[in-house]
């Protein structure tokens, strides 16, 4: 299928790197048509549109199992709304055609340097869009922090009289009593003697940046270890309280606690995420960060650390997986590689380069279908399979893109492509802003063609 493009921009500047400018997403195009006699695409009849206030920062769905035999599964809209300073994360209503907003936790932020991405796992949806968030249930769930921060401080150790004796150090974690969400351990104590005495906890940190923390952990290794071993759980107290008398034999420690770092929060500046060997893998800068599998606990995929991370020669720039294409794929800039991940565990990951020389500035243009991933490449559209780059595809319209994107803009130039599964093609858009008067060519005559109103089937301008 050809595709109408724009003719002409001249004297136009680009004011903003490619490579940062914010990419608009569309995930689907299923009520959408090509009009081959206006070079465009325009909605079916009857097709819906929604005034919006502020600027939409990405559109995703929420697949949720129905309770109807009918009707098994229910598919919802969501898109992150910014409106001044405020991000709202907005679901349709499809039967009234209207957005409502889902409540956002106190410690869940967003930012406008990127586009936000969506991923789901099972009834969990991560979403990036800076600080990563979550989502489980888009009717009467709320939005909360993906993962959250361990106490930043050790506690504070004195002794008084008591049964215990040895050496010993510790540490303490937040706890979601809900959800069992367990932070990293904090920092440790020093190595502390104690002879026929408790030790006496101080100084515990009563806050935590993470919706639904309501608990402490202490921990501490065996007295009688020296110092030596795992750190075992002493007590479970309230997040308010900040003292704890700690008595406890050795015998009655058997719960380790969670290894340092092992249960860290994504980075906050993401913008990438995707879902890949049943876990959640977010990208920030050159660093490819994924969480520990899924267990059936939404505390699982909250747990990052630096010992789960792969890094790459550039920064990343797109994230794709296809069943099908069987490994994650990493771009980078063009020029600088589309990368890959193997395997589907932790044993088996393995890191390597797929194409060296491709790569793409846009993560909206990669779209996926079976085997074959497309993306705005380093000639243009682009598709690979497993084999490697398919050669033969659509060369003109690769001349026609490519034009496209040697001028030069005065704003910034959104790419995407989407999978259209009733077309059964990649379909393309490109646009970018021009203070200049410019107009739509139909691709087969070249010549001028204006957009048509589909309510009134008359020609209106192009803005």
């Amino acid at each position: 299928m050809r595709i109408a493009y724009y003719s002409d921009f001249l004297g136009l500047s680009r004011t903003k790197n490619i490579v940062d400018a914010p990419q608009v997403t569309f995930q689907k195009l299923d009520n959408l048509i090509p009009n081959r006699v206006k070079g465009a695409l325009v909605p079916r009849p009857g097709s819906t549109t929604w005034s919006t206030t502020g600027t939409v920062y990405g559109i995703g769905t929420f697949s949720k199992e129905s309770a109807s035999y009918l009707v098994p599964n229910v598919e919802y809209v969501l898109r992150h709304r910014r409106n001044g300073g405020t991000s709202t994360i907005d679901k349709l209503d499809w039967g009234t055609s209207t957005w409502s907003a889902i409540t956002l936790g106190a410690s869940t932020s967003f930012g406008i340097s990127g586009i936000t991405t969506f991923a789901q796992i099972d009834q969990i949806q991560c979403i990036c869009g800076g600080r990563p968030a979550y989502l489980t249930d888009p009717t009467s769930g709320s939005i909360n922090r993906l993962g959250g921060p361990a106490p930043s401080t050790a506690p504070t150790w004195g002794t008084s009289a008591g049964s215990l004796t040895g050496q010993t150090y510790g540490c303490y974690t937040f706890y979601d009593s809900t959800t069992g969400w367990e932070s990293s351990p904090s920092p440790l104590t020093s190595l502390t003697a104690v002879s026929s005495n408790q030790i006496d906890w101080s100084a515990l940190e009563t806050t935590c940046d993470k919706e639904g923390v309501n608990k402490k952990r202490l921990y501490r290794t065996q007295v009688a270890s020296e110092g030596e071993g795992l750190m075992y759980r002493v007590a479970e107290i309230n997040l308010a309280t900040t003292t704890y008398s700690d008595n406890v034999d050795d015998s009655l420690l058997t719960s380790a606690s969670p290894t340092l770092g092992d249960h860290d929060a994504p980075p906050t500046s993401a913008y990438l995420c995707i879902a890949y060997a049943n876990r959640f893998w977010i990208a920030d800068g050159n660093e490819l960060y994924y969480s520990l599998p899924y267990d059936g606990s939404v505390s699982s995929l909250q747990y990052f650390s630096q010992e789960r991370v792969f890094r790459f020669p550039g920064r990343i720039t797109g994230l794709a997986y296809t069943p099908d294409f069987g490994r994650l794929l990493v771009f980078l800039p063009v020029g600088k590689g589309v990368h890959y991940i193997g395997g589907r565990s932790e044993e088996t990951f393995e890191q390597d380069i797929f194409k060296a020389t491709e790569g793409t500035n846009f993560p909206s243009s990669i779209a996926t279908h079976e085997e074959m991933v497309s993306y705005w490449g380093a000639n243009g559209p682009t598709i690979i399979t497993p084999g490697g780059v398919v050669t033969d595809f659509a060369e003109d319209l690769k001349e026609q893109f490519r034009d496209l994107a040697t001028k030069e803009y005065n704003s910034e130039v959104f790419i995407w492509s989407v999978w259209h599964p009733v077309l059964e093609c990649f379909i393309w858009g490109f646009s970018a802003t021009d203070s200049a008067t410019s107009q739509w060519a139909d691709a087969v005559t070249d010549s001028e063609a204006l957009w048509q109103d589909p309510s009134t089937l008359t020609d209106v301008e192009w803005q």
